[in-house]
């Protein structure tokens, strides 16, 4: 530990205990860090994430993560494996995705491909190259463009604007969907999302639960997030206006197009007006 390895392509790796580190397109986690001559950083050690200028990523998490040079992130307590097509694998029974943005996940771990999605193993996530971060016990990180990952089980997005969360940490391909919930979801690359308690396609329509929201103009309440668009998340007994989109109160969610769902019951107005329920 306390070894600093700076790269020769505008990338400076910390390696100091509880630090991150980040500079226009790198981003740094502690631990003991070594780069290598071909663009390409490795890391070895417990709870480590480091992060490469958009070529290569690696992680480890007991047990040292392998990537190639073509932003692939590797992970798990067993150690994920990783091809040269954009596609991770992590998770305790190693959940795998191709390159399609099709994404499965293992055992409360969850895994993405290369399209600016990140996968989490028990608190410790890893970000690509592009532009996605996820956390490491205690320490959130955002990258430059406007994601930003949470603590325990870490919440993760990709570089739209989507954001998931939930204990088991959540997935979402490189478009805008998200899933979430304690098992982890599953969605494809057309904009459907899974998750633990609803489901929610990507026409701004929302399940609650864990609380998810796709990339445009969605809001989940709970863990309270918003996408870059106008939404706004609350926490009970809140009510918030989202820029030129719809109010929640209580524990309900809504989306762009004035669809609610309450606490209890479903209210759905498809009208210009937003017609929001109480319960």
């Amino acid at each position: 530990m306390g070894v600093d390895v700076s790269g020769g392509v505008g990338c400076v790796f910390a390696a100091d205990v509880g630090k991150d580190v980040s500079d226009r397109s790198c981003v740094v986690a502690s631990g003991v860090v070594v780069s290598d001559v071909g663009g390409c950083v490795v890391t070895s050690g417990v709870g480590v994430d480091v992060s490469n200028v958009g070529d290569c990523v690696v992680a480890s998490v007991e047990g040292a993560g392998v990537s190639d040079g073509g932003c692939v992130v590797a992970s798990g307590v067993g150690a994920g494996v990783s091809e040269g097509g954009c596609v991770v694998a992590s998770g305790v029974g190693a959940g795998v995705s191709d390159g399609g943005c099709v994404v499965a996940s293992g055992v409360g771990a969850g895994v993405s491909d290369g399209g600016c999605v990140v996968a989490s193993v028990e608190g410790a996530g890893v970000s690509d190259g592009g532009c996605v971060v996820a956390s490491v016990e205690g320490a959130g990180v955002s990258d430059g463009g406007c994601v930003v990952a949470s603590v325990e089980g870490a919440g993760v997005s990709d570089g739209g604007c989507v954001v998931a969360s939930g204990v088991g940490a959540g997935v979402s391909d490189g478009g805008c969907v998200v899933a979430s919930g304690v098992g982890a979801g599953v969605s494809d690359g057309g904009c459907v999302v899974a998750s633990g308690v609803g489901v929610s396609d990507g026409d701004c329509v929302v399940a609650s639960g864990a609380g998810v929201s796709d990339g445009d103009c969605v809001v989940a309440s709970g863990a309270g997030v918003s996408d870059g668009g106008c939404v706004v998340a609350s926490c009970v007994g809140v009510d918030v206006s989202g820029g030129g989109c719809c109010v929640l109160s209580d524990v309900g969610v809504f989306d762009g197009s004035c669809v609610v769902f309450g606490s209890i019951g479903i209210s759905v107005s498809a009208l210009g007006a937003c017609r929001i329920n109480r319960w």
